[in-house]
């Protein structure tokens, strides 16, 4: 029952501090019931009305508040209310210029709130009540810079305004954020020094022409016992000083030494060195000079070959006078030293420190050899000691470092060195980050490129030297012209030669002409350019049949032919006619340089633009050592452009209009990122200038396979009693063999003929005997064999009388391989390397040793592959070929070449697929790193996945589909297995379900298989490697491990 003996009344709730002040005008009434009228005044009793029930909504506004039971009842004073339902209007607010202060105007005696991320957790700042004017003041003092703040009005009644967003001011002093530096050091190590027996050999054979840049089988055959021999071991040197002398009656002979090296791939010697004109001989003898070499590992040969002059009836001697062996294997120590700045030093990956102008290093920290952390004070001057475990560290406060290995180190493997270095500011913000020497790195870190911008350069022309005519050229035999000469070579004796400047192409135009008598006699124009890395010339471009000289003579058409950088020789090769042809000359018509070194102009192909932040909320402070304004575009200069910035990240990069090209140089720009949350970063946008960007290429081929089937018949007629053939059985294979033997004489109960299959592999052994009246006895037939060497004898016999002949045999083998298969087709598939790319100014394309080119030189190319062959155009048009057996991803990595002489490389990857249809035997399937699809039909067939790559998480392996596989226990002859074992870290039946994965899609009815390869390790994630298709119902692991159909 209510208690209705007292009547009074009170408000819900006072959302102020009970003050009769409230956004909430619920009055709540006590001591009626919910059907009784009452009586209600807003206005001190000056006017009433009547209401009913338990409650009542006051209006927005100022009101004297009285209640009674009735008319004539004594009021209840519930007070001076406020109902105030209208929030304050957004402060107004600003930051005093030195960060301390947020000053503004709001609504009177509200409450004025400042909320901002400080570490990356929301904070309140601080907070003030307005006066009577409304106007306030805030101190804060844990800002850094830049920040974004909340400011926040609350009136009496607890209505909150919208915030008004505050971006606090930027204070250069407060800005520290440093970036680990990455620092690479190559040591010079101090072998231990062995030494060898001298040798010395002596001979009276010289060979001249012979010894060219490679050497044939027949001159290796004449030099090999005159020659000195080196075996340099890996992981040492071998230093030699040689010294030769020769005899006999000579006129001013020279003699040069050759040095040759053992390809061990293809197994020929090529021309390392050549010394020459090293031995002088005049009349009697002479004596060389000592001449001093290091060798790297591998086979060498040297020897001694004519050079200038005439030489008779000599001999010479050549030998070491030193042989020392430098052996690295087990250093004796080691030198080596590295500079650089940890705080003005650019990483193009992590960046470059920010750091204000009290900024300085103030200690470094370093693990010892005992796996303790040492702390090492760093001064405001000199040069403070760090030691490490391998080397010494001195640096100073200002970043400035030099790092020295110590004396004694002799580890041959890559280590990294680490010291984390803390630097600080005068009014006491600290950072830290890590300087990572790299010692002995095998490799160097890709730079990470974030843009390309391609360029169209339009070259400066200009006339190139005069190159004018060479006359009375040597011919020489094109079936004798060696695709790779010396630079000594005889060929090249009066050529015409000429050289390609970088970052230029040049256009000559050739004509050919003789004056000679004679009969039809063709010429080809054939042009060598010189490898750097060998010293030698290699053909590079061919004209056949140039021009042709009838009788008195003729001339060639004008040939223009374009030529990319490097060194050149030009010479004439004859078909018919062989010799000095007098009157024979070539000459250059017009000579075109194109140099893009110095463009005229430079054409962008792709504008870049962006935004370098990754949501609206944040802002970038600092790019390179530019602070950016608080509102509009900065304009930050790069080495080779313009970076036009603003606050919130977005940006344009335009190219300097300076004639200087940048072909292969990346802009790169540093910059600080506050995070919404009021996080702070460094990043780095790098920026590749050339004038072709080359993309990834891909493709995909799918060959229809099925078992790979041999069948092979031998006939013979031996007409004797005995005979013996020998076959081999190879693995993996299901083998029948079929004999049919005719023998002479009638077969009877004392005539037989006995047989034997031995299997000499294993020792198993199959006997019989024939007996019967047919002499044609057909098809002996061995079915199923194992694998193995075999030996099938037939022989002969009679318990009486002769035993006759055996007039024929043939055998039928019969293979059908079980983990090979083969199509019968070898499909091929087309596309073009350059569609996807930028491309300009393309003067060749590369793979691996191949080039061809849009000028002079080779147009296409072939390259074998382990699934087929690639065919290349220089427009970039390709056809792959298949070989029609095997799968998988096939990979070309290929280069385009700029005319400015910049190399961007690419990958044409394809992947080869098998649909294998296979036999109702029990095959065995090497799963590939394509996508294969199985269809293996019956029998108790495997699935086998290897180690393709063991940096992948698949291992390398393709996400195969097996469209048959059937489940059953081991009892069942055609239950499949999956076979993963190699796949798999430490796995064990108790823990497979950490390992293997099986998840079912009912609508596809297909059971995905995924493996995590080591587990609850970190190392690798859960990928899948094999679907089972047509499953009726889900798979579990329990069940395939029960079944024993996944191998572990």
């Amino acid at each position: 029952m209510m208690n209705t003996d007292f009547f009074w009344a009170y408000l819900v709730q006072d959302t102020g501090d009970f003050d009769n002040i409230t956004s909430n005008g619920l009055l709540r009434v006590e001591g009626v019931t919910e059907q009784q009228t009452w009586w209600l005044s807003l206005d001190d009793g000056r006017t009433w009305t009547t209401t009913q029930g338990l409650s009542f909504n006051l209006p927005e506004g100022q009101h004297i508040v009285l209640v009674k039971r009735s008319e004539f009842a004594l009021p209840y004073l519930v007070g001076n209310v406020s109902v105030d339902q209208t929030a304050p209007e957004a402060p107004s607010a600003e930051f005093s210029a030195n960060g301390q202060f947020v000053t503004g105007e709001t609504e009177a005696y509200a409450t004025v709130t400042l909320q901002g991320y400080v570490n990356g957790v929301l904070q309140q700042l601080g907070s003030t009540q307005a006066d009577e004017n409304g106007a306030y003041s805030i101190r804060i003092n844990t800002l850094s810079n830049a920040e974004n703040i909340s400011v926040v009005s609350t009136d009496q009644a607890l209505n909150a305004s919208q915030p008004t967003i505050l971006v606090a001011p930027l204070i250069v002093e407060n800005l520290l954020l440093t970036a680990d530096n990455q620092a690479f050091l190559t040591t010079q190590f101090l072998g231990a020094e062995i030494a060898n027996t001298l040798q010395q050999k002596t001979s009276f054979s010289l060979l001249t022409a012979d010894l060219g840049p490679v050497l044939s089988a027949d001159v290796v055959t004449k030099v090999f016992g005159a020659a000195l021999h080196f075996d340099v071991a890996d992981n040492t040197q071998r230093q030699l000083t040689l010294k030769a002398q020769s005899g006999g009656v000579q006129v001013a002979a020279m003699y040069d030494l050759h040095i040759y090296k053992l390809n061990a791939v293809t197994g020929e010697w090529v021309s390392q060195h050549v010394e020459s004109n090293w031995l002088k001989a005049v009349l009697l003898g002479g004596v060389s000079s000592d001449f001093d070499i290091t060798l790297d590992s591998g086979q060498y040969m040297m020897v001694l070959g004519n050079g200038l002059g005439v030489a008779a009836l000599t001999g010479y001697t050549l030998k070491t006078i030193a042989d020392v062996t430098l052996d690295y294997s087990q250093p004796m120590g080691a030198q080596g030293s590295i500079t650089g700045n940890v705080l003005s030093d650019i990483d193009l990956n992590t960046g470059l420190d920010v750091i204000p102008e009290s900024g300085r290093v103030y200690n470094v920290k370093v693990m010892n050899e005992h796996g303790q952390q040492d702390n090492y004070l760093v001064g405001a001057q000199g040069e403070y000691p760090v030691q490490g475990l391998y080397g010494v560290l001195y640096i100073q406060s200002d970043g400035s470092y030099r790092y020295e290995i110590d004396p004694d180190f002799n580890l041959t493997q890559t280590v990294v060195e680490n010291f984390s270095y803390e630097v600080g500011t005068a009014s006491g913000i600290r950072n830290s980050a890590d300087l990572n020497i790299h010692i002995n790195a095998k490799t160097l870190p890709e730079t990470s490129i974030d843009s390309y911008l391609v360029v169209e350069p339009e070259p400066s022309i200009y006339a190139g030297e005069q190159l004018g005519k060479v006359v009375d050229f040597s011919i020489l035999d094109v079936d004798l012209l060696n695709p790779i000469l010396g630079a000594d070579a005889l060929a090249f004796k009066g050529a015409m030669s000429f050289n390609v400047n970088e970052q230029t192409l040049r256009e000559l135009t050739f004509k050919g002409a003789s004056g000679g008598i004679e009969i039809g006699s063709k010429y080809d124009l054939v042009i060598y350019k010189l490898d750097a890395a060998t010293g030698n010339f290699v053909q590079h471009h061919v004209v056949e049949d140039w021009f042709k000289v009838i009788l008195f003579g003729g001339a060639s058409v004008e040939t223009t032919l374009s030529f990319t950088p490097g060194e050149y020789k030009v010479v004439l090769a004859g078909k018919t006619f062989i010799g000095a042809l007098k009157g024979t000359a070539v000459q250059v018509m017009e000579d075109v340089i194109k140099d893009y070194g110095q463009p005229l102009s430079q054409t962008v192909v792709n504008p870049l633009s962006g935004d370098l932040t990754q949501n609206s909320s944040e802002q970038v402070l600092k790019v390179n050592q530019s602070i950016l304004k608080a509102d509009g575009v900065s304009e930050v200069q790069g080495q080779f452009g313009t970076l036009y910035i603003a606050r919130d990240g977005s940006y344009q990069y335009e190219l300097n209009t300076s004639n200087t090209a940048a072909y292969g140089q990346i802009e790169s720009f540093s910059y600080l990122v506050r995070a919404d949350d009021g996080t702070q970063r460094i990043e780095v946008v790098n920026i590749q200038i050339d004038s072709q960007h080359a993309s990834h290429d891909t493709n995909q081929i799918q060959l229809e396979t099925s078992n790979k089937v041999l069948s092979h018949v031998e006939q013979d007629s031996p007409h004797r009693k005995s005979y013996d053939y020998n076959f081999k059985v190879d693995a993996n294979t299901q083998t029948d063999v079929e004999l049919s033997v005719k023998v002479l004489s009638l077969l009877g109960d004392k005539r037989y003929l006995e047989y034997t299959l031995t299997n000499t592999s294993t020792g198993e052994v199959q006997q019989g005997v024939v007996r019967g009246k047919n002499p044609n006895l057909e098809q002996f037939k061995f079915a199923d064999l194992a694998a193995g060497d075999y030996v099938l004898s037939l022989n002969l016999d009679s318990t009486s009388g002769l035993a006759g002949t055996i007039t024929g045999v043939t055998v039928k083998q019969n293979s059908v391989y079980l983990s090979d298969f083969v199509s019968q087709d070898k499909p091929s598939v087309t596309g073009n390397l350059l569609d996807n790319d930028l491309v300009s100014q393309l003067s060749s394309i590369s793979v691996g040793e191949q080039h061809i080119y849009t000028g002079a030189g080779p147009q296409n190319m072939a390259i074998e592959g382990q699934y087929g062959r690639l065919y290349l155009e220089v427009n970039g048009d390709y056809r792959y070929e298949s070989y029609g057996e095997g799968s998988g991803i096939e990979r070309f990595e290929y280069s385009l070449n700029s005319a400015v002489g910049s190399q961007n490389n690419a990958v044409l990857e394809i992947e080869v697929a098998q649909h294998i249809q296979a036999s109702s035997a029990n095959e065995i399937v090497i799963n590939s790193s394509a996508n294969d699809q199985l269809y293996l039909g019956a029998g108790q067939d495997t699935v086998i996945f290897k180690v393709l790559d063991n940096s992948s998480a698949t291992a390398g392996n393709g996400v195969a589909t097996w469209h048959d596989f059937h489940v059953a226990d081991a009892q069942d002859v055609h239950a499949d297995q999956i076979d993963i074992s190699a796949l798999l870290q430490d796995a064990t039946a108790n823990n497979m379900g950490d390992f293997v994965a099986l998840e079912y899609d009912q609508a596809s009815q297909t059971v995905t298989l995924s493996i995590d390869r080591d587990g609850q390790a970190q190392g690798f994630s859960q990928q899948a490697i094999l679907k089972l298709t047509q499953q009726s119902q889900a798979i579990t692991l329990d069940e395939l491990l029960h079944n024993q159909q996944i191998l572990f």
